[in-house]
């Protein structure tokens, strides 16, 4: 049987199926998900219809004996949010089916069966650079650098979330220090500025440009944690501009961290900053000092990331970025749990888990034992034996 991922926040066209890596992205007939799911998904027919949810259906027999369901739809899911820039949920929160049985994440079938407002249309045209991407990603993996999966939750979760363009702007600029500044250095933000331009700069005739604006970024975020900017002083167009400028910088951060850990996965960890300091000193980015059997794949994936950056009106919705479902909100239905105290709310389904500790202190114990053995399933090798999921 094959690995059956349910892709959360996107469409596609009637009829169309995708070859996205190892699997095929598609629909599946109401009938074909019946035989996957258990006997009360019957009464589901018609909310099933209507949300036309999208499938990520994986030839397991085609994968290395040892991936598991976490790291193979890990890898799927980066190159996704690197590929389309849209703030996508990860599938892990929704249902995950094998020939074990059904995973279920904490948002269940909700996320299947409910037709949200926010759905990002799939297409050839705009999945065109997956493969490349898919197949960078997978290698970085090797290395173990939690870099690329930080890059992605964020741009995965600047949603209701983070709240406000203000508080936007200062937590992507984080994100994007917490990388490229791992020690402390002199002139912070001209230091920024410089590695932002030798880490992605197409060419060395926009190195100064990308400085200046990765300077300015650096500053509004120094001023808004310093308190000598205050939001209601905060001209919403400038954040605007520099939300969106950041948002592209962690994509393209991300295609440069991949392309740069492409077979050299013992030395992302000490040797990605000093490069950018390199590159820096000879005006030459380090896009184009890879060597010449990766020009080919930078130049498709530069091409793909400045023919389609992400546009504020693009961050707007998805609810359950993977971190926050699993860490922070987990659905009612159907779930069996002890009932919330009145001071917990529950908006759509779905509980604040910061709120249940506090106050619903038998529901916090025994949705910490669920979490648990939610890790260990996902860990399982997918071609290795073992008992079915519960």
């Amino acid at each position: 049987m094959p690995v059956v991922v349910h892709v959360p926040d996107v469409s596609l066209e009637e009829g169309t199926r995708l070859r996205l890596g190892p699997g095929t992205l598609q629909h599946l007939a109401f009938a074909d998900w019946l035989e996957l799911e258990t006997d009360e998904a019957d009464r589901l027919e018609q909310q099933f219809s209507w949300s036309k949810p999208v499938f990520w259906v994986v030839d397991v027999a085609a994968l290395p004996p040892e991936t598991t369901i976490r790291s193979l739809v890990e890898i799927f899911h980066q190159t996704l949010i690197l590929t389309t820039g849209s703030p996508l949920t990860d599938p892990l929160s929704s249902v995950i089916y094998t020939d074990r049985g059904r995973h279920l994440g904490p948002c269940r079938r909700q996320l299947i069966v409910t037709r949200r407002k926010y759905r990002v249309p799939l297409t050839q045209q705009s999945l065109m650079p997956f493969e490349t991407i898919f197949e960078c990603v997978a290698m970085y993996q090797q290395s173990g650098d939690p870099r690329l999966a930080q890059i992605v939750k964020t741009c995965a979760s600047l949603t209701e979330a983070i709240g406000t363009l203000f508080d936007a702007v200062v937590h992507v600029t984080s994100v994007v220090e917490w990388i490229l500044l791992p020690t402390k250095v002199s002139n912070i933000t001209e230091t920024f500025g410089r590695r932002v331009a030798a880490a992605v700069s197409p060419d060395a005739s926009q190195l100064d440009a990308e400085r200046l604006i990765a300077r300015q970024l650096y500053a509004y975020r120094s001023e808004a944690i310093h308190a000598t900017r205050t939001e209601q002083e905060s001209d919403p167009v400038t954040a605007e501009k520099l939300v969106e400028y950041g948002v592209n910088l962690l994509r393209r951060l991300g295609v440069s961290l991949i392309l740069f850990g492409r077979g050299r996965p013992g030395e992302l960890r000490t040797e990605f900053v000093n490069r950018l300091d390199e590159a820096w000193a000879k005006q030459r980015p380090l896009l184009r000092d890879l060597g010449p059997d990766l020009d080919q794949i930078r130049d498709e994936l530069v091409a793909h990331m400045t023919s389609s950056p992400v546009e504020l009106s693009s961050l707007s919705a998805s609810r359950f970025d993977w971190e926050f479902a699993y860490k922070a909100a987990v659905s009612l239905d159907k779930a069996n749990l002890p009932a919330p105290t009145k001071e917990v709310k529950v908006t759509e389904g779905v509980l604040d888990l910061e709120r249940v500790r506090r106050k619903s202190p038998e529901l916090w114990a025994e949705l910490q034992k669920r979490f648990a053995a939610l890790d260990s399933m996902l860990d399982r090798p997918l071609n290795g034996s073992g008992e079915e999921l519960p």
